[in-house]
């Protein structure tokens, strides 16, 4: 009944990508919340040829997170993986234990066929900010809010019963 002229894209929990041109290769990372927080964050990225707009799935994607002065002997690396729900996407959760600027670090090697790969990264520059602790009081007021509406309902239940 309905056509779509424009292509419906996968992962729509993250909204804003920023990209980098390597070569032939675009790359587009991601992050939930938005504006990446000190703690648990999750990364999404894809890989794309510039020309033909194609994303690539199945390929051996890492991501590198380091703080701005922060000895290169502590970098750690985390394999991103796709799923089956978005194979075009690859997905990390990492934690960022300060604020500031960090730099993220994205290793990709390109398997088209076994004689022809490339590997190529980039750098990606974010900032870490502190979490809004005004979200925290606003999700428990929600959660008691909600309790209360559901303990009065039980409650009315229980004493029409009686009645």
């Amino acid at each position: 009944m309905f056509s779509l002229s424009t292509t419906i894209e996968a992962n729509g929990s993250v909204k804003n990508y920023q990209e980098n041109q390597v070569g032939n290769f675009v790359i587009g990372i991601g992050s939930i919340p938005d504006q990446p927080v000190k703690g648990l964050n999750h990364f999404a990225l894809y890989v794309r040829k510039q020309e033909s707009q194609e994303k690539f799935q199945n390929l051996k994607v890492y991501l590198s997170p380091s703080i701005e002065n922060m000895d290169s002997a502590q970098i750690f690396k985390s394999e991103m993986n796709n799923t089956l729900f978005d194979p075009e996407y690859y997905e990390v959760d990492i934690s960022l234990d300060s604020e500031g600027k960090w730099f993220l670090l994205i290793d990709v090697e390109v398997n088209e066929n076994q004689l022809d790969s490339h590997n190529f990264s980039t750098v990606f520059e974010i900032d870490v900010v502190s979490p809004n602790p005004l979200n925290s009081f606003l999700t428990l007021g929600l959660l008691a809010f909600l309790g209360v509406i559901i303990l009065r309902y039980i409650f009315n239940i229980i004493f029409r019963k009686n009645k």
